[in-house]
């Protein structure tokens, strides 16, 4: 039978609440979950431009940063005065960025961005408490993401490994 319900279903007739109901095709219920995709690619996109746009401005000035701390304009200048160091890590953000942006190698872009945002976070509240809000959100995304795609790491955190 191609149909869902039938005369022969005494779940209606029993009163049992948690029967199917008639006329819902439950093999292909739609279940909301914290990892559905809509919500994993929204987050994505939002995480994958804010390192894109971020990276692209120290290149291209595409917006002014807020003023900052004595103590953050330091840690700034240390990283421009390396005179690859910045522009390195800008270049890997915005790399990164366009990844994620085209769902491309996520999962190694995922990684490749991990340490980045833990520096945004600890730069954000220690040396420019303003910007904790920011370094908060970067972080939780990027762990939200890494658990989203986390099946994507088993092999790579096993334990006892053969050779080839």
């Amino acid at each position: 039978m191609n149909h869902i319900y039938s005369r022969h279903d005494p779940a209606p007739l029993s009163g049992n609440r948690h029967a199917p109901a008639p006329g819902i095709n439950h093999s292909k219920r739609m279940r909301i979950s914290l990892f559905s995709k809509g919500i994993v690619k929204t987050i994505r996109l939002l995480f994958a431009l804010n390192y894109a746009i971020g990276g692209l401005n120290y290149f291209v000035h595409l917006y002014k940063l807020p003023p900052a701390t004595p103590q953050a304009d330091a840690f700034y200048a240390a990283l421009i005065n390396t005179g690859y160091l910045f522009a390195l890590v800008k270049a890997i953000e915005i790399g990164a960025g366009f990844l994620l942006i085209f769902n491309r190698a996520v999962p190694l872009a995922l990684v490749i961005l991990c340490p980045i945002s833990v520096n945004i976070l600890l730069f954000n509240t220690f040396l420019w408490p303003g910007g904790a809000p920011i370094g908060i959100f970067v972080m939780a995304s990027n762990m939200y993401l890494l658990t989203a795609y986390a099946r994507y790491y088993t092999p790579l955190l096993s334990l006892k490994t053969t050779s080839v």
